[in-house]
């Protein structure tokens, strides 16, 4: 997982995404407001727990290779 940041949101990248539910600790997890995922095209279920973002994907999204 890598994370990137400019002029205000927190964009977590996340390199393998091989089970539907997963957390991020750190990088203010814990200041959260909305959860989306770029391609799902649908509302992603999230919550806090134990100072963690736990975030539950209703289903895998696709799996690309990236092209340049």
């Amino acid at each position: 997982m890598r994370f990137t940041q400019r002029d205000g949101p927190l964009n977590a990248i996340l390199l393998d995404v091989s089970e539907p539910e997963f957390g991020i600790r750190g990088k203010g997890a814990t200041d959260v407001t909305e959860v989306r995922m770029l391609g799902l095209g649908e509302p992603v279920d999230w919550r806090l727990r134990d100072g963690q973002l736990r975030v539950r994907l209703s289903r895998l999204p696709p799996c690309c290779p990236a092209r340049s």
